[in-house]
């Protein structure tokens, strides 16, 4: 765990920097429909002691205002076998009185989870993922949003996972 809090800490510092030099919070994808930024993230399944790093990319679809379509994969390598998870989660951004460098999310979405090993059979399951997290939008010119993102999967014969990443998303001209 204390490993956990280190990695944490140190990617919040790293992408958070950014925030005290930013002058302005740019929300110039707020209306903008389609396609809007891909990223890469990394966290931790807090439900295992051992073996708990994950990793994997996302991306941001925008299909009205305040609501984006996410697809995510994730990887976890384990001993022996490795737990491979895609997501589709449908995001809604919460409108703030009074919006700042922070912009709170949440949402449900479906998971396929597929547990392979290296020797026996492997197991792929569907389920059902809840999702809240925050971004942090920087300048307009910054090309990047840092975010934290907590999402539990409930997957029926398997078990359920909460996963807590950090991440950058890094915005598409389109």
């Amino acid at each position: 765990m204390k490993r956990l809090l280190q990695v944490c800490a140190v990617t919040a510092l790293v992408l958070g920097a950014p925030l005290a030099a930013s002058a302005q919070t740019a929300f110039a994808d707020e209306d903008k429909l389609g396609l809007l930024s891909a990223g890469a993230l990394a966290g931790a399944e807090l439900d295992t002691s051992n073996n708990w790093l994950l990793f994997g990319a996302d991306a941001r679809i925008a299909v009205a205002h305040g609501l984006e379509i996410e697809p995510r994969f994730t990887y976890q390598p384990l001993p022996n076998a490795h737990i491979m998870q895609i997501d589709a989660n449908v995001l809604k951004n919460l409108d703030l009185a009074s919006p700042g460098h922070v912009r709170p999310f949440f949402g449900v979405g479906g998971t396929l989870r597929s547990l392979s090993v290296s020797q026996g059979a492997g197991d792929t399951k569907v389920g059902l993922n809840i999702v809240s997290g925050a971004r942090f939008p920087l300048s307009s010119g910054a090309g990047y949003e840092p975010f934290l993102m907590t999402q539990y999967s409930i997957v029926r014969g398997q078990a359920n996972s909460y996963s807590v990443v950090v991440g950058a998303s890094f915005h598409l001209g389109f």
